[in-house]
C-alpha cells in the first residue's frame, strides 16, 4: 500500500479519465526502495492488480454520475 501511495500522482489521463500508471514512474520508485529483485517483481505484481481494481472502480464510479 505504501508504494501504491507514492505513486499516486502518476496516472496517465486521457479524454476519458485515468487509462493507468506510468510504469516509468512507478519502476523508478521501486528501483529507488533498493529491495531484491524478487520483492521487486512482486511489488509490481501488486501495484498492477490494485491497478486494475482501481480503474474498475473509476469506471464504475463515472457510469453514475452520467
Amino acid at each position: 500500500m505504501q508504494l501504491f501511495a507514492a505513486i499516486g500522482t502518476q496516472w496517465r489521463v486521457g479524454a476519458g479519465g485515468a487509462t493507468g500508471l506510468d510504469y516509468t514512474a512507478v519502476l523508478a520508485v521501486i528501483r529507488s526502495m533498493r529491495l531484491p529483485r524478487a520483492r521487486a517483481d512482486e511489488l509490481f505484481a501488486d501495484v498492477r492488480i490494485m491497478e486494475r481494481a482501481a480503474l474498475n472502480q473509476m469506471a464504475a464510479d463515472a457510469k453514475t454520475t452520467k
